[in-house]
């Protein structure tokens, strides 16, 4: 799986960009289906955000399908 980076767009939450990135990666097809999804700390250390912001963009992802 490639590695992930954050674009840096002004005027939206932290939150809100890692969840455009998890779409991102989701909708690539870059991972096989039944494949682990990466943990929320290896996401974090990945992106270079926190937990809770990953946790907060998954549940962002959950509530919107």
């Amino acid at each position: 799986m490639k590695s992930l980076q954050l674009e840096i767009v002004k005027n939206h939450s932290l939150y809100i960009k890692v969840a455009k990135q998890l779409r991102k990666l989701i909708e690539s097809n870059e991972t096989r289906h039944g494949e682990r999804f990466p943990s929320e700390r290896e996401l974090a250390e990945q992106l270079g955000v926190s937990r809770p912001r990953v946790r907060e963009a998954m549940i962002a992802l959950e509530l919107t399908g």
